[in-house]
């Protein structure tokens, strides 16, 4: 595993909702392990039934970690905030899933802590019963602890300003200012209807007031960023082709549950339809 970010260990296949979901990051030179659900592909809560870990092994330095724990009622799901659910064994096999990213949570000495979506990996897997089944279980689950589980607290409650709602009404809303959202406003707009533009991000070219450029400083002085540069269209994911130091400076959302860009685009920009000129034809006729 990886000495930074955090690993989860889904025991249920999916969806991920009615499931116990036990997350672990590293925090000084231990590790650290909660447990939560999930309502749907949402921010998890922390999990208030009566499953219980214990860590037994813990080993951690500058590159890797490995943790050893058991997991007591992590195969029945009795969160009194959810509908019961129950893994049975009876078939000989069940699912288990993992996931795990490269950012750590927000504040990892706090188990409620805001976490990414995994950004590292995911999956399923299959345990069979009777080849997982150890006779010598009794012996290893009565092992003294060599790391203490440390469990959160809730933390404050985040308080949001926002603008007030419209009033007005429109012809058309149009949600997302990107490389599809902006020439659909536009056209609407040319054609006599009113229209009312949603971006959520921020400005993403120069000349619209946008500053995200690279940190090695090549597009300084220039009135462009990023998202002027056609051939820098990985911006949306990565750091910037070849130069990874621009931390924070990628365009792809990282609260909702499949992929978007939060500065440029959307569905446009998944499917790399950036900044490309269109055909006469299609602008000019056929729009």
């Amino acid at each position: 595993m990886a000495s930074k970010g955090k690993s989860g260990a889904e025991n249920a296949p999916q969806p991920l909702s009615n499931k116990v979901i036990g997350t672990s990051n590293r925090h000084s030179s231990e590790r650290e392990i909660s447990m939560s659900s999930f309502l749907g592909y949402l921010a998890p809560n922390i999990y208030a039934g009566t499953a219980s870990i214990t860590q037994l092994y813990t080993n951690v330095n500058d590159t890797n970690w490995l943790m050893v724990y058991k997991c007591n009622r992590c195969l029945i799901f009795d969160d009194p905030s959810q509908t019961a659910f129950n893994i049975s064994t009876s078939n000989g096999q069940f699912e288990q899933g993992w996931a795990q990213s490269t950012e750590p949570p927000n504040d990892p000495e706090n188990a409620n802590s805001d976490i990414a979506q995994h950004n590292n990996g995911m999956g399923e897997f299959k345990v069979e019963v009777a080849s997982a089944t150890q006779a010598s279980y009794s012996i290893w689950a009565s092992m003294t602890a060599t790391a203490t589980s440390v469990s959160g607290t809730a933390g404050p409650t985040a308080t949001f300003s926002s603008n007030p709602v419209p009033t007005s009404t429109y012809d058309y809303v149009v949600i997302g200012g990107g490389a599809g959202g902006i020439p659909l406003a536009d056209k609407l707009s040319e054609s006599g209807k009113s229209v009312l533009l949603v971006e959520k991000g921020v400005a993403s070219s120069a000349r619209w007031g946008g500053t995200i450029r690279p940190p090695s400083g090549w597009l300084d002085g220039t009135n462009m960023t990023w998202f002027d540069v056609p051939g820098e269209c990985n911006r949306m994911w990565t750091g910037g082709a070849a130069d990874t130091s621009c931390t924070g400076c990628a365009a792809a959302c990282t609260d909702i549950d499949q992929m978007a860009g939060c500065v440029l685009g959307g569905g446009t920009a998944v499917n790399s339809g950036l900044w490309w000129n269109s055909h006469p034809e299609d602008w000019d006729y056929n729009f």
